[in-house]
């Protein structure tokens, strides 16, 4: 048996309890009121929000599933789907912006996605634009969540709708090669480049190619979508590890794609102690 294996019987209850702990610890965002009748949150806290803040018009940028309707909610539905990481056209966005701004005179608009990080910050900070709001993505980020708004293309695609060239300047991520790592991030072989820069959390470093999760020869400090990994120690296996004990716990919590990198990375930390004895 493994060292691992070997640790995780002996302390199972602890590690649950203490991946429960960071995991509440990090928690980067509760659904918010943004603005006077605008909400920001994520896909699982929405039908919560509806329940309680009686909201009138649901804004999904990733999915919504018809459980919606066992909350009691009657009200509009303005679907305005976007890829992770991605962004809408420029003729999309207004026409998405424009039906928000004039529904918040009278009714609670509540928009979100899978995290409530990227798209969400992303329409969020457009809209703020809109009414007169001089650097949106702070605003988002101070009143809603330090971590939305999550790539160069959606601060590009804010700067270049509201005009404000400024913007791009100011958040420009230094991200290089792909958004996501590449498949070697993930460990299932091949060859990517992660984005080693992180503009609004601070941590620099140099880009590499990076290989296979899967070799035990790749060198530390290799990130992939955005998080630092130790040599041998794939954030794949982090992710099984995290997943084995929330389901453990009993408790409904976020996923380990709901989490934000902040989180991500202390989780990630946190296993990797276990892994080598240290916790």
């Amino acid at each position: 048996m493994s060292k691992r294996n070997k640790k995780k019987n002996k302390n199972k209850t602890n590690n649950v309890l203490e991946a429960k702990n960071i995991w509440a610890s990090t928690a980067c965002h509760k659904p918010t009121e943004i603005i006077p009748n605008l909400y920001l949150c994520k896909e699982r806290q929405v039908k919560d929000l509806v329940k309680e803040k009686k909201i009138d018009v649901l804004v999904p940028l990733a999915e919504l599933g018809g459980e919606i309707w066992n909350t009691g909610f009657c009200g509009e539905v303005l679907y305005y789907p976007i890829e992770d990481y991605g962004v809408l056209p420029q003729s999309i966005l207004k026409r998405c912006v424009t039906d928000i701004i004039s529904r918040l005179k009278t009714k609670k608009v509540a928009i979100f996605c899978l995290g409530g990080h990227g798209r969400t910050g992303y329409v969020a900070a457009c809209v703020l634009g809109k009414l007169g709001y001089d650097d949106p993505i702070r605003t988002v980020r101070n009143k809603y969540c330090k971590s939305a708004i999550e790539c160069n293309e959606q601060v590009e695609s804010i700067a270049t709708f509201l005009n404000k060239p400024h913007l791009k300047e100011t958040y420009h991520m230094a991200n290089y090669g792909y958004r996501y790592g590449g498949y070697g991030g993930y460990g299932y072989g091949g060859y990517g480049y992660g984005s080693l820069y992180n503009d609004y959390i601070n941590i620099p470093y140099q880009p590499y190619q990076i290989s296979s999760f899967t070799t035990s020869t790749k060198e530390e400090g290799v990130e992939s979508e955005h998080i630092i990994t130790k040599a041998g120690f794939p954030e794949y296996t982090a992710r099984k590890w995290y997943e084995e004990d929330m389901s453990a716990s009993g408790e409904e919590v976020e996923s380990w794609d709901e989490l934000d990198v902040n989180s991500r990375q202390k989780m990630y930390d946190f296993y990797y102690a276990v892994a080598i004895g240290d916790c």
